[in-house]
């Protein structure tokens, strides 16, 4: 996927810069927290992600009316074009891991990297909780 957002002239971009703007693109505006929640990142990282976007004009964010403490984020006319180019690249890689493997190992694999994934979270968590303990 890098090496599309490069072509599409976001060479900084990673990946969960694209979870992020996909889940806008699919669910609408959306506070910080929820977008977190959605995505499986901390509260903070969501934070420095949509820094990031805002700088890149993908996104913009609006006081929340009914909590003044949190925001709501919106995707930009150009966050929704990057978006949509997003959800078609995704969606010829899910097309081309359909020609390869059959459906119940789709299903495995997914199940593999669910595991993996909260393994590797978990463990960056913890030692993020550690390294703020020293």
């Amino acid at each position: 996927m890098a090496d599309e957002l490069e072509k599409m002239g976001y060479p900084d971009l990673v990946l969960s810069h694209c979870e992020l703007i996909t889940y806008l693109r699919r669910k609408g505006p959306r506070t910080s927290i929820e977008v977190a929640a959605a995505i499986r990142r901390d509260k903070s990282t969501v934070t420095t992600l949509v820094r990031k976007l805002e700088q890149k004009n993908l996104i913009f964010a609006q006081p929340n009316p009914s909590d003044g403490r949190s925001r709501i984020l919106k995707l930009s006319p150009e966050g929704r074009k990057l978006a949509g180019n997003v959800a078609l690249k995704y969606s010829a890689l899910e097309r081309k891991i359909g020609e390869v493997l059959n459906e119940s190992e789709r299903s495995a694999l997914l199940d593999l990297m669910e595991k993996l994934y909260l393994k590797v979270m978990g463990s960056e968590k913890d030692q993020m909780l550690q390294n703020k303990r020293k």
